[in-house]
């Protein structure tokens, strides 16, 4: 059942990351994130704790776009990451006890038709989130370009934000630009993604396939 606290555009569990660089950030953030030196935290479920959610366009996302303001949107996104981040606390504290809490939050830039990425603005204006939670929790945002850059390894990357913040919790955000509302990624492929090389192949099919990952969206209320 959806989470009562929400009350913004639907907000929905979805198995079909794109098969670009949304899906690949999101493959690669759980790779690293289970090495076993990794600094991310799991859940009781042993799933680590790093999630993908797809935001909605709004007005500033593309060209002659007549979708909802983004102002409107951010509050929406923060009430969500709000919630996620309170939704792990309990489990947080079995695990850090009084440590500070290390949340990466990541988005990605502008790229092609989308000529202002709102997931991108609200990583990179995210003091208002911060306001809303302990002053124990420590924020870390990446702006990801929509490149293999984000996927290769190196100083730009997903995996470079985990190794160099040390997160407990990895947030990212993507756009998506036929999407009316919300979606909580849980699956994640290699499809059309060259992990050797950290390269964007449109034409390769999926060679790995995760196990589906529900850590979001349970305390997103949605399983």
């Amino acid at each position: 059942m959806r989470d009562a606290k929400f009350h913004g555009p639907p907000l929905a569990v979805s198995k079909d990351a794109g098969q670009f660089y949304c899906e690949h950030v999101y493959f690669a953030a759980q790779i690293e994130a289970a090495l076993p030196t990794s600094s991310v935290c799991r859940n009781s479920a042993g799933e680590v704790l790093v999630g993908f959610l797809h935001v909605p366009p709004d007005r500033l996302t593309t060209a002659g776009s007549t979708s909802m303001g983004r102002r409107q949107g951010r509050r929406w996104t923060r009430a969500l990451v709000v919630q996620a981040l309170c939704g792990w606390d309990p489990e947080l504290e079995i695990q850090l006890a009084e440590q500070p809490r290390r949340v990466l939050l990541t988005g990605f830039g502008n790229w092609g038709v989308v000529i202002d990425n709102p997931s991108g603005a609200f990583v990179a204006t995210r003091v208002r989130t911060h306001k809303l939670l302990p002053r124990s929790v420590q924020w870390f945002s990446h702006v990801l370009p929509v490149s293999d850059a984000a996927v290769d390894g190196g100083p730009a990357s997903i995996q470079q934000a985990i190794r160099a913040c040390a997160p407990h919790v990895v947030i990212s955000l993507g756009v998506a630009t036929q999407r009316a509302g919300y979606s909580v990624e849980v699956s994640a492929t290699d499809g059309g993604f060259d992990s050797h090389t950290g390269s964007h192949i449109e034409a390769l099919p999926p060679r790995t396939t995760l196990p589906d990952n529900w850590a979001l969206a349970k305390v997103l209320g949605l399983a």
